[in-house]
């Protein structure tokens, strides 16, 4: 009499990366307890109306920085607020714009 072979689909993803010596893989998202790294917000320039994606850094806090639209090219200024690694905010304006 044969012997069932284990279902390998069954074993848990922790026992596979034990057996076979594998780093464990971190699935962003995945665990609610972690938080991802970045995230993709809708941006819409204040030059041309148009909007883009654009990925923030949500381990560098809240932050001021500089992008070019990804269709007319001119420089926008991103205010960006993140709390806890959490965004709240992100405000686009004019570079001519005091």
């Amino acid at each position: 009499m044969r012997t069932p072979i284990p279902d390998q689909a069954a074993s848990s993803a922790a026992e596979i990366d034990r057996r076979y010596g594998l780093e464990p893989v971190l699935e962003v998202g995945a665990d609610r307890q972690r938080s991802p790294l970045t995230q993709f917000v809708r941006v819409s320039c204040p030059y041309c109306g148009r909007g883009y994606d654009s990925a923030v850094d949500l381990t560098a806090g809240t932050q001021d920085t500089i992008e070019d639209c990804q269709h007319c090219c001119c420089s926008i200024a991103l205010a960006i607020v993140v709390s806890e690694g959490v965004l709240q905010q992100v405000t686009a304006r004019r570079l001519d714009e005091a």
